[in-house]
C-alpha cells in the first residue's frame, strides 16, 4: 500500500511539473505559433469576420481559476487545430509547410496541456467555444468552398 501510495504521489508531481514546464514555455511556443499563422497564407485579410468573435466568453475565463483557464485554453486550441485541420484540405493558398508546423505546434501545446488538466472536470464553456468555431466554420470556410466548386462547375461547361 505503501508502495502505491508513493507512486501514485511520485505521477501526480509529475503531471504538475509538466504542466509548470508548459506554462513556462508558453510564450515560446505561443510565438512560433503566432510567426507561422502570419507567414503560412501571406497576408491577413481585413475583411471583418461575419462571425462575431466571442468576447465576453474570453472576459469571463479572466477571473476563473487557473485550471479553469488551462482547460479553456486547451479547449480553444483543440478548436483551432481542427478548424485548420479542416481546412488544411481546401483549396487555401497556404504554404503547407508552414501550415504543417502551425498544426504540429497546437498539437503539442494541446498534448502539454492535456496532462495539466486531465484530473479536472470538463470545460463548462467547452460547448460555447464549439459553437462559436462551427459557426466560423460554416460561414467562412464550407461558403467558401461552396463557391469555389460552383465557379469549378461553371468553368467545366465551358471545356
Amino acid at each position: 500500500m505503501q508502495s502505491t501510495t508513493s507512486i501514485f504521489f511520485f505521477c501526480r508531481v509529475l503531471t504538475l511539473a509538466v504542466c509548470c514546464d508548459w506554462l513556462t514555455h508558453y510564450s515560446h511556443l505561443r510565438n512560433s505559433s503566432m510567426v507561422l499563422i502570419e507567414v503560412m497564407g501571406g497576408p491577413l485579410t481585413n475583411q471583418t469576420s461575419p462571425v462575431e468573435f466571442p468576447y465576453n466568453l474570453y472576459k469571463r475565463m479572466m477571473n476563473r481559476q487557473v485550471k479553469s483557464q488551462l482547460l479553456f485554453i486547451r479547449d480553444s486550441m483543440t478548436q483551432i487545430y481542427d478548424l485548420y485541420r479542416y481546412n488544411d484540405m481546401s483549396l487555401a493558398a497556404w504554404d503547407s509547410v508552414k501550415t504543417t508546423d502551425f498544426l504540429e505546434s497546437i498539437h503539442r501545446q494541446i498534448r502539454e496541456l492535456d496532462e495539466c488538466v486531465k484530473p479536472t472536470r470538463k470545460s463548462p464553456n467547452k460547448l460555447q467555444l464549439r459553437i462559436y468555431y462551427n459557426n466560423l466554420k460554416n460561414q467562412t470556410l464550407l461558403v467558401s468552398i461552396k463557391i469555389l466548386l460552383t465557379y469549378y462547375r461553371l468553368l467545366q461547361r465551358f471545356l
